[in-house]
């Protein structure tokens, strides 16, 4: 990414590369709550490791409340208007 400093403001291809980091940074809070809720709990759809990773794919039959329970995470987080308390 070429980027040159000019008059106070940045000149180039900037503008693909920030959004490369915005959608970088998306991926990273999907990723965080997909398997904790707004409060950091983890859900009680998964398993997760002490390293927050997911040990195994939500069953099928928990699958419509899980997605329930991501978008009421989100809800929460939106009306909250910042992450993690």
């Amino acid at each position: 990414m070429k980027m040159r400093r000019s008059t106070g403001a940045w000149q180039g291809d900037g503008n693909a590369g920030f959004c490369n980091v915005f959608a970088f940074l998306l991926a990273v809070l999907h990723t965080v709550f997909s398997r904790v809720n707004a409060d950091g709990e983890a859900y009680d759809f998964l398993e997760i490791d002490e390293k927050f990773r997911q040990k195994e794919a939500v069953s099928e039959d928990d699958e419509e409340e899980y997605n329930d329970a991501l978008m009421e995470t989100w809800k929460t987080l939106w009306q909250r208007g910042k992450f993690l308390q």
